[in-house]
């Protein structure tokens, strides 16, 4: 995997890149589902407000029920990356959210990352797949509005998915069309500038791309992929839980009440099994390693957004998005 120059700076008369820096290479993290339908706007407040100050979270889009991206080990990387793995043929985002509340992150970045993108769908038309980035910086603790991460396919599906719907978060970078390349390729300098100390509360990059796997006629493993992400070191890091959305039927099961103050009901699942309950930023707060009855008691749990994983007799794996009131 070749290595990625991607240096933070601090903006004088001459610019020196000089703050600590690492490279998420996914070879342990993991993407935090994010719904989205009519009763879920998909990347907002209940998410990014749950990351710890200095800490940062990568977050996919499951549109409608089909889970858009995951991390992947084919595909000529000697390492795991991150794919578009749906068949739809919408456009689709994934996300990473750094929580610089403890104002860790400032001044200008020259941020770089290796990306593969083969599509034989690009051309004059409308129906153009495009791939690209945007960077934007919070100013606000409380985040009033949401990264829809889903919009039409078609010319600009992707700059639209990769929007944000408020007014709190500045824009500071924008590259909509990235060049196509069948092998892993750098991205090039990306020159943001994060302001001074305090600026911005949350800096969010979201990666965007319109069309799924199906409707390209490509497999994952040779079509897109993001990797080698150079990031600002994280003053904060949390552990990373072993939740992952690998070898999920997001179909299993379905729960009622949601939302729900004290019990909710397991439907569609015959016999044993058993269940993890995760918040937001991947913690493991609530487990049972086997069970009959199909109701699960959530009364201790503080008010929030979680993960809920149920594991069948099968080891076949499930996951829903549980509000607790």
């Amino acid at each position: 995997m070749k290595k990625i120059t991607f240096m933070i700076a601090t903006l004088f008369s001459l610019v020196a890149y000089s703050q600590s820096t690492f490279t998420e290479d996914f070879s342990s993290e993991i993407l935090v589902t994010v719904p989205q339908d009519a009763s879920n706007p998909g990347l907002d407040n209940s998410y990014i407000s749950a990351i710890a100050a200095g800490d940062g979270k990568w977050f996919s889009i499951a549109g409608f029920g089909t889970k858009d991206f995951d991390i992947q080990t084919t595909g000529g990387n000697s390492g795991a990356y991150v794919s578009r793995v749906s068949e739809t043929q919408f456009a689709r985002a994934f996300a990473y959210v750094y929580n610089n509340s403890d104002n860790s992150v400032s001044g200008a970045y020259d941020l770089n990352f290796d990306y593969f993108f083969n599509t034989s769908f690009d051309n004059a038309s409308t129906t153009n797949d495009r791939f690209g980035y945007k960077i934007y910086g919070m100013t606000d603790a409380t985040v009033a509005g949401s990264f829809v991460m889903t919009s039409g396919s078609g010319d600009f599906g992707d700059n639209n998915a990769a929007n944000y719907n408020d007014i709190d978060f500045v824009q500071l970078k924008a590259y909509t069309h990235l060049p196509h390349s069948d092998s892993w390729a750098n991205s090039g300098s990306i020159n943001v500038d994060f302001g001074a100390s305090g600026t911005y509360k949350y800096i969010v990059i979201v990666w965007a791309q319109v069309f799924g796997t199906a409707q390209t006629g490509n497999p994952v493993a040779s079509y897109f992929g993001v990797d080698n992400v150079k990031l600002p070191t994280q003053s904060n890091p949390q552990p990373t839980s072993t939740l992952s959305t690998k070898d999920i039927d997001e179909s299993l099961f379905s729960i009622a009440p949601n939302p729900a103050t004290s019990y909710v009901t397991i439907n569609n699942l015959v016999g044993n099994f058993s269940y993890k309950i995760y918040n937001v930023t991947g913690k493991l707060v609530k487990s049972v390693n086997t069970q009959v009855e199909k109701t699960i008691n959530i009364s201790d749990l503080i008010s929030g957004v979680y993960i809920l994983e149920i594991t069948n007799e099968d080891n076949v794996r499930g996951v829903q998005k549980l509000i607790k009131l």
